[in-house]
């Protein structure tokens, strides 16, 4: 039910929403049967949510009476590889050392990142704009469920990268971001 609010944040989400009910439903139907249901109903409003926000909310608020970004996916759209995987790379090995890609959770960025690589507009495909920034929670908390089975892992050389990566990661967030516009409050004039 926390993942609702996120239909009043972007109008792609809603897609989002709906992978993460449909994460839970997963989990769910084993250990928690009664959880189910909730899940299929947040499945259902993410998909809904999208549909009446790209469909009737957005046209109705432009001028043109339409959904603008319809025509930025093309089912054809050819990202190089090259591109692909510098953008996944930057989404994932900073940030949580690739161990995120131990959890389901990270599932949920599915839906946004498709959009994005399915796009014919290449600002969606690398990492200049904030297209990733929606991302981001949902890739750190992939990494904390990762860092609580990787902890435990019965193999030494995971467990300890699990304990060190923590601060690796939090190390490399502090020096990309000299490079990154945020650097810019540390000057007197901004």
């Amino acid at each position: 039910m926390w993942a609702l609010p996120l239909l009043l944040v972007k109008e792609d989400l809603g897609v989002t929403v709906t992978a993460i009910g449909f994460l839970v439903l997963l989990a769910a139907r084993h250990t928690q049967p009664r959880l189910a249901p909730w899940a299929a109903v947040v499945m259902a409003a993410g998909t809904l949510g999208a549909i009446v926000i790209v469909t009737l909310v957005i046209p109705a608020f432009n001028a043109t009476g339409h959904y603008d970004y319809t025509s930025k996916i093309e089912t054809g759209a050819t990202i190089p590889a090259a591109t692909a995987v510098h953008t996944l790379l930057w989404i994932l090995l900073p940030t949580t050392g690739l161990l995120a890609l131990r959890s389901p959770i990270l599932l949920a960025a599915l839906p946004t990142t498709a959009w994005r690589f399915l796009s014919g507009d290449d600002h969606y495909w690398g990492t200049d704009w904030h297209y990733s920034a929606i991302l981001m929670p949902i890739v750190f908390t992939a990494l904390t469920d990762s860092l609580t089975t990787a902890r435990r892992s019965p193999r030494a050389w995971l467990s300890s990268y699990a304990r060190h990566l923590p601060a690796a990661a939090a190390a490399a967030a502090l020096a990309l971001s000299i490079g990154l516009p945020v650097a810019r409050l540390t000057q007197t004039a901004t």
